[in-house]
């Protein structure tokens, strides 16, 4: 079993949509295999919870509303409780093209 590689070859592609969550990088004195697959320190277990909800989040806009809008609404380095309001995706939305 390898992961993503293990998927890509059981479809038999490697473009398909996919919700990535990403968990940083190792000190550099770390190994990486270590880092991946070792247990959660307890921030990063405390974390890994709102992490965990804002994933749930994120498949219901997909499902809901579409990939295009699930990728605007959480796409980018932000905290994971942060989310783009309405709002602010508009603002988005306006400003692509002025300029600003």
């Amino acid at each position: 079993h390898r992961g993503l590689d293990s998927i890509q070859g059981l479809l038999g592609k490697d473009d398909f949509p996919r919700l990535r969550l990403g968990i940083g990088r190792p000190e550099s004195n770390r190994d990486v295999s270590g880092f991946v697959l070792g247990k959660f320190a307890e921030a990063e277990t405390e974390l890994l919870e709102k992490v965990l909800e804002t994933a749930a989040d994120q498949i219901a806009c997909w499902v809901l509303q579409g990939i295009g809008q699930a990728m605007n609404n959480y796409n980018g380095d932000f905290s994971p409780t942060e989310k783009k309001t309405d709002d602010e995706i508009r603002r988005d939305d306006h400003s692509e093209g002025d300029g600003a």
